[in-house]
């Protein structure tokens, strides 16, 4: 464990500066692979979303007047978008399925991307989004896509942006671009381990007397009050209230972000701690533009970038103490999480496990009627599309969630009775 005055220090430091230095050199990863904690099924860095600006070096110099006739013409897609602090002025945006790029109209006519990896590469690679309750924004436990893959994914994007922004400007205003830059300003770069649980986090920061209060939901965080922690973060609280989906709300009233300042020039670096399903916790570092450009050096080829970026997070992970310890889940776990979540009694989730198809009938119409309004239950669809008359069967997302875990001990004692058609 580092004293407060080396991580200050270090922290202070520039990235390739740290990098460099003999005090990380001899702390970090001694193999070129993702494993840190060395005890878990899975442990992986994923580059999840990133913000950049694309502009060519002598175009954006120039004070273009705005463009009248690209707004009238692309009427549809023109938005009001926050451009500077306090600024706001028309661009056009556009949006795919993993994401979106805004470009200005005036000035010097750059254009700003957004990009999510992840799903970028569940595209890219055909694969199925995982099947959970809150959020889809992460790969399978069993994917086999590495870091290299995920640079290589962000290289790709990044050239692709550049010769969208190339053929833009030449056919809109008849400019013929030759030194295209990209500038990241923004990069979520979490490492994600299974099985752990942020509850067993919170019990070790508990443990420590750091102060924090815990809200466990589907996509459960750990937040913390405005402390000078033990390890040197500041905690700042970020609320982020969302609906709910139908009587059940899954979603967390409030994320926390540890933001690190060192100085007016020095670097910026966010950290959060959350679950991002059943099993999968979630240690996001976010870095700003400074550390991203250093970091993501497109000059340099993709082995040297994810060896940095496998040494920069376990650096991190050892700077500021973060352990995490294999949490084996269980059916328990589950069935506790779907009861408090859906607000339904325990027994009951426990039969949707081995559920094949729920009948109407009069006895059972006031819990069918309002499992089908939470969509626990959903109706029956045959092979040729037709729904079948009174027959229902269980989300397949919950059914998915239930039937992966095992049970820890005896089975509870269900009263059957109590639910007909169960």
């Amino acid at each position: 464990m580092y004293s407060n005055e080396e991580r200050q220090k270090h922290c202070k430091a520039g990235l390739q500066d740290y990098l460099q230095s003999n005090f990380y050199q001899g702390e970090k990863g001694k193999r070129f692979d993702e494993t840190y904690f060395e005890t878990f099924d899975l442990e992986r860095i994923c580059i999840d979303k990133v913000f950049f600006i694309v502009y060519d070096e002598e175009y954006v110099t120039k004070d273009h007047a705005f463009d009248k006739e690209l707004r009238d013409r692309y009427i549809q897609h023109i938005k009001r978008s926050r451009v500077k602090k306090g600024r706001f002025e028309q661009v056009l945006r556009r949006e795919s399925k993993y994401s979106s790029w805004e470009l200005q109209l005036r000035g010097g006519r750059l254009m700003r991307f957004h990009v999510n990896v992840i799903h970028y590469l569940q595209e890219l690679h055909d694969i199925r989004p995982c099947n959970v309750i809150y959020d889809d924004n992460f790969l399978p436990v069993d994917c086999k896509l590495t870091v290299l893959d995920f640079v290589q994914a962000l290289r790709d994007f990044a050239d692709q942006a550049k010769e969208i922004y190339k053929e833009i400007v030449l056919k809109h205003w008849g400019v013929e671009l030759q030194a295209v830059q990209v500038k990241f300003s923004q990069i979520e770069l979490p490492f994600e381990v299974y099985p752990a649980s942020v509850d067993d986090i919170s019990r070790k920061l508990y443990a420590k007397g750091v102060s924090f209060r815990k809200y466990n939901t589907q996509s459960g965080t750990i937040y913390l009050n405005n402390v000078e922690a033990d390890n040197g973060l500041y905690v700042d609280r970020k609320y982020d209230k969302e609906d709910s989906i139908d009587d059940a709300d899954l979603r967390p009233d409030i994320t926390f972000l540890n933001k690190v300042y060192s100085g007016k020039a020095g670097r910026k670096l966010q950290i959060k701690i959350y679950q991002k399903t059943f099993g999968l916790c979630r240690i996001e570092f976010t870095i700003y533009s400074e550390d991203a450009k250093q970091l993501f050096d497109f000059t340099r080829n993709n082995e040297s970038i994810a060896s940095d970026l496998i040494n920069f997070m376990h650096f991190n992970l050892g700077l500021y103490d973060i352990n995490v310890d294999r949490y084996d889940r269980s059916l328990d776990d589950v069935v506790q999480f779907l009861a408090k979540a859906l607000k339904e009694p325990e027994d009951l989730i426990y039969q949707l496990k081995d559920l094949d198809v729920f009948e109407a009938m009069a006895s059972n119409r006031i819990i069918r009627e309002r499992l089908t309004r939470k969509g626990i239950l959903v109706k029956l669809i045959d092979s040729d599309g037709v729904q079948k008359r009174g027959q229902y069967i269980v989300n397949p997302i919950i059914r998915e969630f239930l039937n992966m875990y095992k049970a820890k001990g005896n089975e509870h004692f269900v009263k059957k009775s109590l639910y007909p058609g169960l």
